[in-house]
C-alpha cells in the first residue's frame, strides 16, 4: 500500500466506526457526517499529543499500524491528492488554529501544523471575549463552507479556560455527469424506517448506462452516480427488503467492503429513482469518540498534549461537528466542519448490457467518495427525506 492508500484505509475504518455508533444511537433518524473532516481535526490534535494520549488517538483513528513520522507526511500527501481535482468539482478543505492570545505554543507544533495541514494560527481573546471568539470561529467556518455551515460553535461553548480551538472545514460541490431532467421529477411515496409513508419529490433517469452491482453478502443494490469529470461519485447502498433490512445490512458493512465497492461495479442499463433531500446534522461526536475508546484526551490531569505547549495542563473539553448536504437534479452540495476545543485545567455499451431498476423509495446508506484516493468525504443514511 502507498502512504495515501494507508490513510484512505484508516479513514474508511474510522468513518465506519463512527457511522455505526451514530446509527445505533438513533436507528430511525437520518445520519450524515464527514469522516474526513473529523479525521483531519483529530490528526492535528494527534500532532500535539504524547505517550498514552497519542496511543489512544492512533488506535481510534486506525493509524496505529503506521510509524509516527509517516502519519503526518502521509496525511499531507493524502490532502494534496484530494485537492488536485482541477475544475471537475469543488472541494475546499481548510484547517485553522484559534489560540488564546496570552498563551504560547511550541514553534515545532506551529510549524508542523502548517507544514502537514496548511493550518495557520489566529490569536484571539478567549479569556476576556469568549462570546466574540465564538463569532470569529463561526464566521470563518461559514466563509470556508460557502455559507452552508452556520453556528458550528453554539453560544456559551467557549469560556476563559478555553485555550486552543483546532478547526477543519470541508465543502464539496459537484454536478452530476448527466443531470436529472427536472421535468421528470415527480412526487412519490417513500417508506421510512418506522413504516410511515411520506410524499417526496423523486428524480428519475431511465435506461442510463451506470456502474452497478448486486452485493449478495449485503443483499443490497449498489449504484454509483458519478459527478462531472468522474473524480468523485455518489454511492447508493439500497437494501433489498425482500431479503434483508437496513439494520441487518449495516451490521455486515466492513471497511474492506466499502474500499472495494469500485472494483465490483460494472456497466448496467439503469433506471433510477432517487429522492431529492436536504439534511443538516449536529452529531454527538464527543460521545461517539468516548464510546470508541478515547478517554485520556478528555480528562483533566491525564491528557498529555505537551507537544502543543510543552506542559501537561491542556485537555480536550469538546469536539463538535456540523454537516450539511443538499441533493437535487443538478448535483450535490455538502459541507462539514469539526472543531476540537482544548481547554486548560480549572462509457461503452456492450451489446448484451443487462438492465436493472434502482428504486430508492426506502431507507438507504449513501457515500460521497473521492475516486482517486478512495477517501469517503461524507457518509450518511437517509431514513426520512
Amino acid at each position: 500500500m502507498t502512504n495515501v492508500q494507508n490513510i484512505a484505509t484508516a479513514e474508511t475504518g474510522f468513518g465506519l466506526d463512527v457511522y455505526n455508533e451514530l446509527s445505533l444511537a438513533q436507528p430511525n433518524a437520518n445520519v450524515f457526517f464527514s469522516p474526513l473532516s473529523l479525521l483531519l481535526a483529530l490528526a492535528m490534535t494527534l500532532l500535539g499529543s504524547n505517550d498514552n494520549t497519542a496511543t489512544e488517538l492512533k488506535k481510534v483513528l486506525h493509524l496505529d499500524q503506521l510509524q509516527d513520522d509517516a502519519i503526518h507526511q502521509s496525511m499531507k500527501l493524502f490532502h494534496e491528492q484530494l485537492m488536485n481535482t482541477g475544475s471537475k468539482h469543488t472541494l475546499n478543505i481548510a484547517n485553522k488554529i484559534f489560540l488564546e492570545q496570552s498563551e504560547n505554543i511550541l514553534a515545532s507544533f506551529n510549524e508542523s501544523c502548517n507544514m502537514f495541514y496548511g493550518s495557520s494560527v489566529q490569536r484571539v481573546d478567549f479569556k476576556n471575549k469568549a462570546s466574540e471568539c465564538e463569532t470569529i470561529v463561526n464566521n470563518w467556518v461559514q466563509q470556508q463552507t460557502n455559507d452552508k455551515i452556520k453556528n458550528l460553535i453554539p453560544q456559551g461553548t467557549f469560556d476563559s479556560m478555553t485555550k486552543i480551538v483546532l478547526v477543519n472545514a470541508l465543502h464539496f460541490k459537484g454536478s452530476w455527469n448527466k443531470e436529472f431532467y427536472k421535468s421528470m421529477t415527480v412526487d412519490k411515496n417513500f417508506k421510512t424506517s418506522q413504516g410511515l409513508t411520506v410524499r417526496v419529490p423523486f428524480m428519475n433517469r431511465v435506461n442510463e448506462v451506470m456502474k452497478y452491482y448486486y452485493d449478495d453478502k449485503l443483499e443490497s443494490q449498489i449504484l454509483e452516480v458519478p459527478f462531472f469529470g468522474a473524480a468523485a461519485s455518489f454511492i447508493v447502498i439500497l437494501p433489498n427488503l425482500t431479503q434483508t433490512s437496513l439494520p441487518e445490512m449495516e451490521k455486515k458493512l466492513t471497511p474492506t467492503l466499502l474500499s472495494r465497492i469500485s472494483e465490483n461495479l460494472a456497466n448496467w442499463l439503469v433506471t433510477i429513482r432517487l429522492p431529492k433531500f436536504k439534511l443538516e446534522t449536529t452529531p454527538d461526536v464527543l460521545g461517539i469518540l468516548k464510546k470508541l475508546g478515547l478517554s485520556e484526551l478528555f480528562l483533566q490531569g491525564k491528557a498529555d498534549l505537551s507537544k502543543i505547549n510543552g506542559a501537561r495542563d491542556l485537555y480536550v473539553s469538546d469536539v463538535k461537528q456540523k454537516a450539511f448536504i443538499e441533493i437535487d437534479e443538478v448535483g450535490v452540495e455538502a459541507a462539514a466542519a469539526t472543531a476540537v476545543i482544548v481547554s486548560v485545567m480549572s462509457a461503452f455499451i456492450p451489446p448484451q448490457i443487462p438492465r436493472v431498476e434502482v428504486n430508492a423509495d426506502h431507507p438507504f446508506v449513501f457515500l460521497i467518495k473521492e475516486n482517486t484516493s478512495g477517501a469517503i468525504l461524507f457518509m450518511g443514511k437517509l431514513n426520512n427525506p
